[in-house]
């Protein structure tokens, strides 16, 4: 009998052993199986938050497996997917330099000069315009380089924290 035709359970989880990952109650997707080797000390990490999650290992090695995978872009708006796929493939050079990029200086005087009038209610239809165009670029700015950010992280590199991006 073929590995995958052979049924495996709790019995079967013991720390360095073989174990199937498997989807759990109410997953709605279809389930692979998936046959790993855990060192010891992660398998016990994944009992141990088990046990106190009063979850099954499984449940729980599928939801660490699923909060570690890198973002998708299919949750990003239809018209952004395709530069942001075209991130996943860049080196990481590439990333560091999409998650350091900035909107050209000029563009960010006329956003900030922009806010600052709107805030007093006197902008122009064409000033309003601008400012419009000007936000959805620096949302798209803010989005890709969260999205580098996010894949240099999973690729293992430390990123910076919030308070080191703010200095000057």
């Amino acid at each position: 009998m073929a590995w995958e035709d052979q049924a495996f359970g709790p019995e079967h989880l013991t720390p360095g052993s073989r174990f199937v990952i498997v989807p759990g109650e109410g997953e709605e997707l279809m389930s692979q199986t998936l046959i790993l080797q855990l060192p010891e000390d992660i398998y016990s990490r994944l009992k141990q938050t088990a046990d106190a999650m009063k979850q099954p290992v499984e449940a729980v090695a599928v939801q660490s497996v699923r909060s570690g995978l890198p973002p998708l872009t299919d949750d990003l708006p239809s018209e952004y997917q395709e530069e942001f796929r075209a991130l996943e493939g860049l080196g990481d050079g590439g990333l560091w330099a999409a998650a350091r990029s900035q909107m050209p200086s000029e563009s960010q005087r006329a956003y900030s000069q922009l806010l600052r009038k709107n805030a007093t209610g006197r902008l122009t239809e064409q000033e309003q315009q601008r400012l419009t165009k000007l936000g959805v670029k620096a949302r798209k700015l803010t989005l890709r380089k969260a999205h580098a950010y996010a894949l240099l992280k999973w690729r293992g590199h430390r990123v910076p924290t919030l308070a080191e991006l703010q200095k000057p």
